[in-house]
């Protein structure tokens, strides 16, 4: 979603529970073409119930540095809402592929950092879970 603070904008996920605010997620690294954002600085961690997790979004997914703070802090799953940029019509044909591929990526990138992943994901958007946390 589209945030903006105090004259910024940020592309930002929201976490809500209950019908409230629980926090929030700036996407840090940006992509050329997203530049009218600011990139976020944060790496939050939130707790549900027995879950304690973080969000990466997009091209975060590519640097370590967006994900292993957040593990450092006990989050023990991942998620990664992304955009891969087609229309509805067209990204539903391509759902499971996106979904593999950028899954892939992720593993790919945690072995590259001396890092280990497991994809879980069942949905849209597949979660993330370094192995060393769970």
């Amino acid at each position: 979603m589209l945030e903006e603070d105090g004259g910024s904008i940020f592309n930002s996920i929201v976490v809500v529970g209950s019908g409230c605010l629980i926090g929030r997620y700036r996407k840090i690294h940006l992509l050329d073409g997203e530049r009218i954002f600011c990139p976020g600085t944060e790496h939050p961690v939130f707790d549900e119930r027995d879950l304690r997790f973080g969000i990466n979004t997009c091209y975060d997914t590519n640097f370590m540095s967006a994900v292993l703070p957040m593990a450092d802090r006990g989050a023990t799953l991942i998620f990664c809402p992304a955009n891969n940029m087609m229309r509805r019509e067209k990204a539903e044909r391509y759902r499971d592929l996106h979904n593999a591929s950028r899954a892939k990526r992720c593993r790919d990138t945690s072995r590259r950092e001396g890092r280990t992943g497991l994809n879980a994901g069942r949905g849209r958007s597949p979660p993330t879970v370094p192995e060393s946390r769970r």
